[in-house]
Order: structure tokens, then C-alpha cells, then sequence
């Protein structure tokens, strides 16, 4: 296992990283973030949605990992013996991970990283997997580049964690504020219009956690010829 980063760096793309959001996952928060998060039952049924996932991908596939957090995916990473780069912004999250799972991320190459601007050349990896981010975390104006970047650097799928509106709310408009999280603020027709933007189709869909205003869903998306 290797972990690379610089500190300054670190914490200079957390704080740009998260622009709006209030989350700032270091010292405490980092340490905690299992603790909290694993009293909820939605964090079961995401990581079962997510296993399952990951399981229908070949043996011995490259994944990339981003956030990385606490590596809450390394055990069905390595029943499929596949090679995983983890990316974080926060180099606590991924102090955290390797205490957690010191034995299951031995052989990952964990790195501090930007999602922006991925330390990752193009069309790398097989599949990328992101869990608890462009949907609530980022801003929509980030959460747009960042499918960019998973689009260059995926040869054949990405799983993502993103927010579909309830069918019965009125639209809202397309695109939202660009500072702002998306949340639950895209219906379908709008959530693939940003896909496509990037590069990206909906193969599949499948549901995560209910929230007020919609559904948190992992979609597997699949990129579109160009």
C-alpha cells in the first residue's frame, strides 16, 4: 500500500472542494465518520446496493475509488481481487481507512487527490466507484466537472451515487445554482440531460435511501460513443 500527499495541497482542495458545503472530513470527523454513519440503516442498504454492484464486474478489474473515505469497500474489492487506486481529499480519511482496514488496503495505492482534476491517466481504470458525494457534498458547478473526469478516465462503467426528484414534485429549473449541492433538486429527464453532458448514458438504476424530495440512487453509467 501506498499513501501519497502533500499536506498543504491536502487541505487547499478539501476547502475549495467542498466551496459551500459545511463538511470537512479531518481530524474528529474523520475519525468518527464509521462510527456515526453505521448507526443509520441507510448505510446498510447502500453498502449492500454497492457490493452487489461492484460483485457484477470482472475479477481482477482496476477501480477507482473516489472519495476513497474510509474504505467501507475493500473487502469486496479484494473477493474480486481487483486493483484499486483511492482517491480523497482529506488525507485523514485515508489515515482512517488504513486503520480500519490496515490488512484489506495493503495492496491499494491510496493517494490525496482532487476530483476535479484527476491524478489518473485516460481511460485507466474499468470502473469507477463514487459513494456519498456528487450528490450531496459538492456543488453542481463541481459535480459537473467531476463527471468529466470520471468520463476520461473510465474505459467501461462508473458507478455513481446521484438524486432523482419524486416524480409527483414540480421541476425545478436546469440547470440549478451552481454553487449550490444538487440534492434532490434533478428529476430523470434532467439527471440524464447532466450525464450526457459528460459523456455518460444510465444503464441501470438502483435505489439507495429515500430522502423528502426523492430517492439517493447508485446509477451505473456507461459511456456514450463520442
Amino acid at each position: 500500500m501506498q499513501i501519497r500527499f502533500g499536506m498543504g495541497l491536502a487541505r487547499r482542495i478539501q476547502r475549495q472542494l467542498l466551496g459551500a458545503s459545511t463538511d470537512d472530513f479531518s481530524g474528529d470527523k474523520a475519525r468518527t465518520y464509521e462510527l456515526v454513519r453505521t448507526r443509520h440503516p441507510n448505510w446498510d442498504a447502500e453498502q449492500a446496493v454497492y457490493e452487489t454492484l461492484v460483485s457484477g464486474f470482472a475479477d481482477r478489474s482496476v477501480v477507482l475509488d473516489v472519495p476513497f473515505g474510509s474504505g467501507r469497500f475493500a473487502d469486496v474489492y479484494n473477493r474480486k481481487h481487483m486493483s484499486v487506486i483511492g482517491i480523497d481529499s482529506s488525507p485523514d480519511m485515508l489515515a482512517e481507512a488504513v486503520r480500519l482496514r490496515v490488512e484489506a488496503t495493503r495492496e491499494f495505492d491510496l493517494r490525496v487527490g482532487d476530483a476535479r482534476r484527476l491524478p489518473v491517466d485516460d481511460a485507466s481504470v474499468d470502473v469507477v466507484v463514487c459513494c456519498r458525494f456528487l450528490a450531496g457534498i459538492v456543488s453542481f458547478g463541481d459535480a459537473r466537472k467531476v463527471l468529466a473526469e470520471f468520463r476520461r478516465v473510465t474505459r467501461s462503467a462508473a458507478i455513481i451515487d446521484l438524486a432523482i426528484r419524486n416524480a409527483d414534485l414540480p421541476s425545478l429549473r436546469y440547470p440549478p445554482r451552481r454553487r449550490a449541492p444538487m440534492n434532490e433538486k434533478l428529476d430523470r429527464t434532467q439527471l440524464d440531460r447532466l450525464l450526457a453532458e459528460a459523456g455518460f448514458g444510465i444503464e441501470s438504476i438502483h435505489p439507495t435511501f429515500a430522502k423528502p424530495d426523492g430517492m439517493r440512487v447508485a446509477a451505473v453509467c456507461v459511456p456514450l460513443s463520442r
